[in-house]
């Protein structure tokens, strides 16, 4: 699975290192190493109302507060 965060001005503003850094967490807390590729990647698409995350290829406008949810729903369920 492939996930891309977006660290453009913009998704900066809206806290993709904070976001960055949660989604590290969470993929090492779960041993999914082997099954996630975390990655940046550059204006790839709506920032106004969080940081733009795609997860193979699917996009997602993500706040800080709801990384641990969408990681649930979007990647642990996906991967079951």
């Amino acid at each position: 699975m492939n996930i891309s965060i977006c660290v453009c001005t913009a998704c900066h503003v809206n806290g993709a290192k904070d976001i960055v850094e949660k989604l590290q967490n969470l993929v090492a807390e779960n041993n999914l190493g082997d099954k996630v590729e975390l990655k940046a990647s550059f204006c790839d698409g709506d920032c106004k109302d969080g940081v733009y995350v795609t997860v193979d290829g699917k996009g997602f406008s993500l706040t800080a507060d709801k990384v641990e949810e969408f990681f649930k729903v979007n990647v642990i369920d996906k991967l079951a």
